[in-house]
């Protein structure tokens, strides 16, 4: 992880601004990218933002129920936002990584891509678990057909932007899903659900 900015740069990087031919608006954006921190702890509900994006999200569950995280509905201002969701704590209680919306021909976001199934101090590793109108990514450790040990790691990147009336934005999920299952083959099949 890079080390913190120490005061002396910022005030180089402040005289760099202000000698550039940027507008007020570009140099508050950019100082507003230096002090945002990229790695974020997720220990309740909550939405996920476009000046979220690049980020990680370490994921820790104590709350005795399931944590919902809401991504945003892909517009075009919106195509190319990433977010690393990266399992810091299993939890038998679980997260949710929700696109908005939900159903496959209602205009509502949907994944696309593929997660690996890996089964926890093996080699084992499913083939990928593709989604299929599914709007819905289960990491829950406790969950049969599903996965969300501590080390699982998720990438959700929108690519396509919905028109909010018939066509679906999607995201692309990526990643490895750890799991204690014991079923031979894994299967996966809870994973990803359409709610």
């Amino acid at each position: 992880m890079p080390s913190s900015l120490t005061t002396a740069g910022r005030k180089n990087i402040d005289q760099i601004l202000l000698n550039s031919n940027l507008t007020p608006q570009n140099i508050r954006i950019i100082r507003q990218l230096i002090r945002r921190s990229i790695v974020e702890t997720i220990t309740a509900s909550g939405s996920v933002y476009l000046d979220d994006s690049g980020k990680i999200f370490l994921l820790t569950n104590g709350t005795g129920s399931v944590i919902n995280i809401f991504l945003p509905s892909i517009t075009v201002d919106l195509v190319g936002v990433a977010y690393t969701f990266f399992v810091q704590a299993g939890s038998v209680d679980g997260f949710n990584i929700l696109a908005a919306g939900g159903g496959t021909s209602d205009g509502n976001d949907l994944f696309t891509g593929h997660l690996l199934l890996s089964r926890a101090g093996s080699s084992e590793v499913t083939a990928p678990v593709r989604p299929d109108g599914d709007n819905t990514i289960s990491l829950d450790s406790d969950l049969a057909d599903s996965g969300g040990e501590t080390g699982s790691i998720v990438k959700v990147t929108a690519i396509i932007a919905g028109d909010g009336d018939q066509s679906a934005g999607y995201w692309l999920c990526e990643g490895v899903v750890v799991t204690d299952a014991t079923a031979s083959p894994l299967a996966g099949a809870a994973l990803l659900t359409n709610t």
